[in-house]
């Protein structure tokens, strides 16, 4: 008991971020009906359990081949022994949420060995709104965002000369891969990338590895079963519908004009410039502040580096795609929340009644998602609107304020 206690106090703002996190996630999700892409990865996920099959999946009794499995096997498991519910379908979406605050967290103290630098980041994420929307949704894009940011730790550890984090690396590209088909190989992306601007020897660091051949090895053991499967079981049926349309004809084409519209290059761009909220504009003024002060940071020089280019080529991929959804941008959140949690810390260590107040004031970001009965980007209201057109949901917001307020006071 007393090791659970000395834990507990030990760990004390970590545990407050997941239970605040949980909260924020977990309540009603189950009053929030499935639709969209969900909806169909639920129907997918429930006929496959009927048909008892779990490596062809079927849709209105079609064969269904646009997604890998992983996700759809998550959401049968939960089916089955939870039930057919709103809650059952998300069940394990909310804890890659909750896993995806943790690894925030984690990938951010690795960076800067800073605990204050990580908690910002873990909550920045947890209350960036699009962040919330798709870890209360049956979608792939949280899943896949955790995926990509520890293949790109298991990176940043081998860059430091742990070489034996290749495998763990390579362990989560294949994982990416089954959550989210190709996309899952975006890490391998952005390492070529940072082999230029870092100026990394990719011989000494990888080929002449003695990990590369067990990296590969696990890919492989990853990745091949289900796909093996699937070509001899279905050929090119397959491989038509799972690569050919829904990853290169995605790319190539707008097929989703007629929800979308015709989309620019700048489309993510201007999304975030429709739905900036309190946290973004405070971003937004950390990045200027740190442009303008970079010499004060270059110690920080090969942090910042790699966090840019992990960002930068998410951007980039995602914008020369001719078929974009706002909720394809989400594995961006998690390199943007490090630093964000890192200049904010760097910024505010030595005024920490600033910082209180700005913690306070991110609040009024978050109270509105406790109350969302709709599940779609551009639906959140700023707080002051909402509470005019709520007035009964004062009490709750002023009960959160108070503890929130009671809580940081202490840490601090």
């Amino acid at each position: 008991m007393k090791k659970i206690i000395h834990f507990i106090i030990k760990n004390k703002i970590l545990i407050l971020l997941i239970t605040y996190s949980f909260i924020i996630l977990c309540y009603n999700i189950n009053k929030i009906t499935l639709n969209g892409d969900e909806l169909i990865y639920s129907i997918v996920a429930k006929e496959s359990l009927e048909h008892n099959s779990w490596l062809t999946f079927y849709y209105k009794n079609n064969l269904w081949f646009e997604k890998p499995p992983l996700i759809i096997w998550l959401a049968m498991l939960s089916f089955k022994f939870i039930g057919q519910t709103e809650f059952a379908a998300r069940f394990f979406i909310v804890i890659f949420g909750i896993i995806g605050v943790l690894v925030t967290y984690y990938f951010t103290y690795t960076l800067f060995k800073n605990k204050n630098a990580a908690l910002f980041s873990g909550f920045y994420l947890i209350s960036s709104p699009l962040y919330l929307f798709l870890s209360k949704s049956l979608m792939m894009d949280v899943p896949l965002s955790i995926c990509i940011a520890l293949s790109m730790l298991g990176l940043w550890k081998v860059f430091k000369g742990h070489n034996q984090w290749l495998m763990f690396s390579a362990f989560f590209i294949g994982v990416g891969i089954l959550v989210k088909g190709i996309l899952g190989l975006l890490p391998v992306l952005i390492f070529i990338s940072l082999i230029f601007v870092l100026k990394i020897n990719f011989s000494k660091t990888i080929l002449k590895s003695k990990y590369l051949t067990k990296s590969l090895l696990i890919f492989i053991i990853l990745i091949l079963p289900w796909h093996l499967f699937m070509t001899f079981k279905h050929g090119n049926n397959f491989w038509n519908s799972y690569f050919l349309y829904h990853h290169l004809e995605r790319f190539n084409t707008n097929i989703h004009e007629k929800f979308t519209g015709k989309s620019d290059f700048f489309f993510f761009e201007v999304k975030f410039l429709e739905h900036i909220n309190t946290l973004e504009i405070i971003l937004f003024i950390l990045i200027i502040y740190f442009i303008f002060n970079f010499k004060k940071y270059s110690k920080y020089k090969k942090q910042i580096y790699f966090l840019t280019v992990y960002s930068m080529v998410i951007l980039l991929f995602f914008s020369f795609s001719n078929t974009r959804f706002s909720h394809y941008i989400a594995p961006i959140l998690i390199p943007i929340s490090i630093f964000f949690g890192w200049m904010l810390n760097e910024i505010y260590k030595n005024n920490k009644k600033l910082l209180l107040a700005i913690a306070i004031i991110s609040l009024l970001n978050v109270f509105q998602y406790f109350s969302l009965k709709v599940i779609q980007v551009g639906t959140f209201n700023t707080l002051i609107a909402y509470i005019l057109n709520n007035f009964n949901y004062l009490l709750k917001f002023l009960l959160l304020f108070s503890v929130s307020s009671y809580l940081f006071f202490l840490y601090i």
